[in-house]
């Protein structure tokens, strides 16, 4: 594997076995994620990704030698972070839950805010609606500068994966803030692929990497971001540098890319990995 792959994906993956499509049980779920942290492919995974309401669930299984992170996906930053910190007590630094997620309404940034008290340290993603009135809450989360963005790019019902130009949309305007960022859902190939059950085009976890890494690099245009999104194939990565059709990013960039953006959530590591080595990139 060449070092720019390497920079792009390292500890890129929150694993989130429990949510849809693999929708695994909570044993299952922890299980592997355990596997993944003890196998060969320990360098690409970051935090395991469990809702407020099962940390009580997640808490009967943990095993006297387990060590994590986790991201806590909430609802009500007030009363979720009275569920984390019983959790954390029970494991004395074990199992940390280092990152906390919630999904905020249009216009809903500033109130939410005001809600996630000592949430604030800890790493926060504010999940918000692609679209019509994105810019705005990207602006307000910005000025916070206590929390970054996320945003949902897959689901299990048609329409759900939203298009190429919404997601570029995104991307352009987080660095254009310099605005933190994770992105989550349907990013489970390198390059789009068509998601059997709802039918619409998935996007690629590669894809998503390199236009963000290329457009820091490159000053891109939202209709170039949404190009690279788009491809199928035609990314090319050395020791050096990542290039797609004359763009280049260096591992600086890339790292400074990777400040930024935090990296996915995927329910499928393995599947994922098994694609990188059949288009032998590993």
């Amino acid at each position: 594997m060449t070092n720019s792959l390497a920079a792009l994906l390292e500890g890129a993956i929150d694993y989130a076995g429990l949510f849809p499509p693999a929708a695994l049980g909570m044993a299952a779920a922890w299980n592997e994620y355990q596997g993944h942290l003890a196998g060969e492919e320990e360098w690409v995974v970051n935090r395991f990704a469990v809702t407020a309401a099962r940390l009580g669930e997640l808490a009967e299984i943990v095993g006297p030698t387990h060590e994590a992170a986790l991201t806590v996906i909430g609802s009500d930053p007030v009363a979720d972070l009275k569920l984390i910190e019983e959790f954390e007590k029970r494991f004395e630094g074990r199992i940390v839950a280092d990152g906390y997620e919630v999904r905020v309404g249009r216009g809903d940034v500033p109130q939410t805010l005001r809600k996630l008290g000592k949430l604030s340290q800890r790493d926060v993603f504010f999940e918000v609606s692609l679209g019509e009135g994105q810019e705005d809450d990207l602006n307000a989360i910005a000025q916070s500068e206590a929390v970054s963005a996320k945003a949902r790019l897959g689901g299990t019902t048609p329409g759900s994966h939203p298009h190429a130009s919404d997601v570029a949309g995104f991307i352009a305007e987080c660095l254009d803030l310099g605005l933190g960022f994770k992105l989550t859902a349907g990013l489970h190939h390198p390059y789009p692929t068509q998601d059997a059950l709802t039918g619409d085009q998935m996007h690629g976890f590669l894809n998503v990497l390199m236009a963000t890494a290329l457009a820091e690099s490159e000053s891109l245009s939202r209709g170039e971001i949404m190009r690279i999104l788009e491809a199928e194939s035609g990314f090319e990565f050395s020791d050096t540098a990542a290039s797609f059709q004359g763009w280049s990013a260096s591992l600086e960039t890339i790292d400074d890319t990777r400040s930024l953006f935090a990296g996915i959530g995927s329910c499928c590591i393995q599947e994922s990995l098994n694609d990188l080595s059949a288009l032998g990139l590993l």
